[in-house]
């Protein structure tokens, strides 16, 4: 379609070039669930800092809950805090959330 063709071409003609783009990506990479869960708890202030921050992608969300946890049952209250973490920062901050999860 002609018409959607063009609103991508309207769309990306904001970036000069793959640098413009990049330079407007943040990323933090985590080495476990510790720091899984204080990424997320902080993220209110990174959006009040950023509030062009439209999109959150966790990859992958339950990673580094597979590891170190005996109990299941603190795991599935961890991961279920997560998620209603992830929902308010969605809807407190009109922001799309995406998460990925590694199956296996």
């Amino acid at each position: 379609n002609g018409l959607v063709a063009q609103k991508q071409k309207d769309a990306l003609a904001h970036f000069a070039t793959v640098d413009d783009v990049l330079k407007r990506i943040h990323y933090c990479r985590v080495h476990n669930y510790t720091e899984q869960l204080a990424v997320v708890n902080s993220m209110s202030n990174v959006l009040k800092e950023h509030p062009n921050i439209r999109l959150l992608i966790i990859d992958s969300v339950a990673f580094h809950f597979r590891h170190d946890f005996d109990n299941m049952a603190k795991r599935t209250r961890l991961l279920s805090g997560h998620a209603q973490a992830l929902n308010l920062l969605a809807s407190k901050y009109s922001l799309a959330v995406v998460v990925t999860n590694q199956m296996t």
